[in-house]
């Protein structure tokens, strides 16, 4: 068995997975602005890392993963106090980026990309229970959100 064909099924499978992994990098990191150097950081990863990608998880999850790791390098080198997030006017996208510390990766995660607690555990490297902890707070978030809508509109 040959590298070739396994790197070429990995890029034809990377940019399949594109919209999602924007969509998690977005939610797991709240900038905009660097969602797109998040992503190609960690597909360049993939791709340099593919003889070590055993099959035995899925592809995407193993680049979530790559994404969070890229993530908490990068946070490692910058100042965390410059962490400001550039609203895009989608109010799909407001309600993810307002949602507390975390919540939003989980709420991503699960609900959206359908992942079981346990991968998604996995993939942000936490615990089944905080990550159960955090949909909590996502779910309060939306709550909260339905009813500052209801009152404003009342």
């Amino acid at each position: 068995m040959t590298l070739q064909p396994d790197l070429t099924d990995i890029r034809r499978d990377l940019v399949t997975l594109l919209p999602r992994l924007r969509r998690f990098a977005l939610a797991y990191c709240g900038q905009p602005d660097v969602v797109d150097e998040l992503v190609r950081e960690a597909c360049a990863r993939a791709v340099m890392q593919a003889p070590h990608f055993d099959g035995a998880t899925r592809l995407e999850s193993w680049v979530f993963s790559l994404i969070r790791t890229v993530w908490m390098e990068d946070a490692k080198k910058r100042a965390l106090g410059a962490a400001e997030s550039h609203a895009n006017g989608f109010a799909q996208h407001q309600a993810i980026l307002g949602m507390p510390a975390g919540a939003a990766a989980s709420f991503l995660l699960v609900a959206v990309e359908e992942h079981r607690y346990a991968e998604a555990a996995d993939i942000l490297a936490i615990d089944v229970e905080a990550v159960t902890a955090q949909l909590a707070l996502a779910r309060q978030h939306f709550a909260g959100l339905t009813i500052d809508s209801a009152e404003r509109r009342a």
